[in-house]
Formats: C-alpha cells, sequence, structure tokens
C-alpha cells in the first residue's frame, strides 16, 4: 500500500497541474523535456565559445526568474537558484542580464562594453535611462538569485547545500549527513543548483580533474534523489574539429562521448543537452537551415540543440535556435521547412543600437 499510495499521489498532483514544472522557455523544446522538474539532473555541454553559459542563463535562470515574477500570485512554487559561477563573474554576468532585459522590454540592442562606456564608447543618455528603468527587474530576484564567483571544491559545496536544506526541511543532521528521509517546510520550492562549468571546480584531497568533478556529481546525486533538488552542470565539450575523421565523415556534432575530462556526469543525468555552431566549421547548411553568410544564413545567429540523453523521453532530437550572442539570448526557430526568406532576412537585420 505504501508503494502504491506514493504513486498515486504523484500521479494525482499531476492531474491537478502540478507537475508542468518551470518553464524553460521553448515551445517545441517542452514536447521532449517537460519544463525543469525538480529531483532532475541537468547535464548542458558546448564546445568552447559557442554559448553554454549563455544557453543556461537564459532557459534555467532568467527565463524561470520571468516565469516566476510575472506568476509569483497565482502559483504555490517558489523558486530558489544557487549558482555557481566558476568562469564569469557575478557582476559580469548581471551586466549582461542587463542587456538582456533592455532587448527583450524595449527592443534595444545594447552590449556589456557600450553600457559600461569602455573604450571608445561612452553610453547616451537614451539608453543610459533604459539602463537605470531595468535595474527595478534586478530588485524582485534578489531572493531568488545567489550567486558564488569564487570557485570552491566539491565538498563545500556539499555542505553549502546541506546547510540550506536544514534552514528549509528536516532529516538534516548537524555534521552534514541525511538522517532517514529529508522532508522539505514546502513540497513546492525548486531549488536550482547551477555548476558553471564543472572542470573549473577547486581542487581538494589532492584529486585530480576526474576525481574531483565525481565526486561533485555523486553529491549531485544525492541532493537530486534525496533532496528532490534540481541540478544543472554545465561541462566544456572535446573539440571534434580536432578529429580528422570525424571531420572527413562530416560528424561535427557533439556526441555523449565528447564530454570533457569525464563521462560519469553523462551516465548520472537525467538530462543531456548540446550545443552546436556549424558557422565554426563553415558549413553551408544544418539540419535544413541556411548557415552561409552569401545565401542569406543565419550565420553565428544559429545553433543547434540536441538532446543527446533524455532517461524520460525521447532522445536523439534537434531543434535550431536564434542566437543573440550581445545578450546571451536564445529563441526557437521555425521548423527549418518553414522558414522563409523573410525569417532569414529578419535575423540577418539583427544588429547592435549604437
Amino acid at each position: 500500500m505504501i508503494y502504491k499510495d506514493l504513486l498515486k499521489s504523484k500521479i494525482d498532483s499531476g492531474r491537478l497541474g502540478m507537475n508542468k514544472g518551470l518553464p524553460h522557455g521553448f515551445d517545441r523544446l517542452v514536447e521532449f523535456i517537460p519544463g525543469i522538474q525538480q529531483s532532475t539532473y541537468y547535464l548542458i555541454g558546448a564546445e568552447s565559445s559557442v554559448g553554454k553559459s549563455a544557453f543556461v542563463n537564459n532557459s534555467f535562470v532568467f527565463n524561470p526568474i520571468d516565469w516566476w515574477i510575472a506568476n509569483k500570485n497565482n502559483t504555490d512554487i517558489k523558486l530558489k537558484i544557487h549558482y555557481y559561477s566558476f568562469e564569469i563573474s557575478k557582476e559580469m554576468m548581471l551586466y549582461k542580464a542587463v542587456c538582456r532585459k533592455i532587448w527583450l522590454d524595449y527592443g534595444v540592442l545594447l552590449d556589456v562594453n557600450y553600457i559600461l562606456s569602455r573604450g571608445k564608447f561612452k553610453i547616451s543618455q537614451e539608453h543610459y535611462d533604459l539602463t537605470i528603468k531595468s535595474l527595478n527587474y534586478f530588485d524582485e530576484m534578489e531572493d531568488i538569485l545567489y550567486i558564488q564567483d569564487i570557485p570552491t571544491n566539491p565538498t563545500g559545496i556539499w555542505h553549502k547545500e546541506l546547510t540550506y536544506a536544514a534552514a528549509n526541511g528536516k532529516g538534516i543532521t548537524g555534521d552534514y549527513k541525511l538522517d532517514g528521509d529529508y522532508i522539505p517546510n514546502n513540497p513546492n520550492l525548486y531549488t536550482l543548483i547551477v555548476v558553471d562549468h564543472i572542470s573549473l571546480i577547486k581542487k581538494e584531497r589532492g584529486f585530480g580533474t576526474k576525481d574531483l568533478i565525481d565526486k561533485l556529481s555523486e553529491y549531485m546525486i544525492i541532493l537530486r534523489n534525496k533532496l528532490g533538488f534540481t541540478p544543472v552542470i554545465v561541462q566544456q565539450l572535446n573539440r571534434a574539429g580536432n578529429d580528422p575523421t570525424r571531420m572527413k565523415m562530416d560528424k561535427m556534432e557533439p556526441m555523449l562521448s565528447d564530454f570533457k575530462d569525464s563521462g560519469n556526469t553523462v551516465n548520472d543525468s537525467n538530462v543531456a543537452l548540446s550545443l552546436f555552431s556549424p558557422a565554426r566549421y563553415e558549413m553551408p547548411m544544418h539540419k535544413g537551415y541556411k548557415i552561409h553568410p552569401n545565401d542569406n544564413g543565419l550565420n553565428s545567429r544559429y545553433r543547434s540543440l540536441q538532446i543527446l540523453k533524455n532517461r524520460d523521453g525521447e532522445s536523439d532530437k534537434t531543434i535550431g535556435l536564434e542566437f543573440i550572442g550581445e545578450i546571451g539570448g536564445f529563441t526557437e526557430l521555425k521548423k527549418s521547412n518553414e522558414m522563409t526568406e523573410v525569417d532569414y532576412t529578419r535575423i540577418n537585420k539583427i544588429k547592435k543600437s549604437f
């Protein structure tokens, strides 16, 4: 009866709309990845400078925050995001978020160098006023988003998360151990743990990089399985262009075996996603999308998102994304057979507003 009651409870809560998860912002992707779920481990990989940090910030940080701010008076869901940023400083992450907010609210495309008046740039009074207006947005997220940009070791993250869990539920002892089942004070609290990126984790106990990654992933499994937390791990991919066999066979898209330094994260995760930029390899077409700029192609504004692993749904799916690197923004493209010259021209006309 215990198992039956447990299963029925979750099924019934789904019928009441309580299992939809947090929106990641992609209408077609949600067919395969049904929102951001509790007790789910997400792994995101890409080669260097393809936009993996931007994708995570867009899809697992700011899109859920935007949704919660808009719906906070009409939902029982609460949201906390613990962001361990080992590559980008907290300030730079938030400056880019300012540019994102201005783009979404006003359709004005600025970048970080411009709003900070760096080098030859000096922000205009008009754009300065928009920047100041956008800062009110950050007041609302202060209680949601915690960013630590000083590298720490796996056990440091483990202790910090268990301290947080002890303050928000029952079942954690004072010496960082689980005491039976963990019972959250609020079962509707979503706690996302973002690590960007995992290879930059601080050393401990004389571990090498693989051992450090594996230890942190081991902790993430416990936080997922026993506490219901949602790990979101960013990991570098090996560069496919370094493999002449793949170059010759035109097999440049990421594979599960490309995750760098350790494959344990792949084994441990529920969902593994990858980003790919065909413009980097001068590919004229990709999955039916025009890429080459001489053909009114999308060039560096295009990224493909691939579902490499999906324990609870379909994998080996690819979705085309429009990428605006200046703000770290991603939106879904139409299916390739639905794209028109008007769509390509619109994207190619996206230019900075200064």
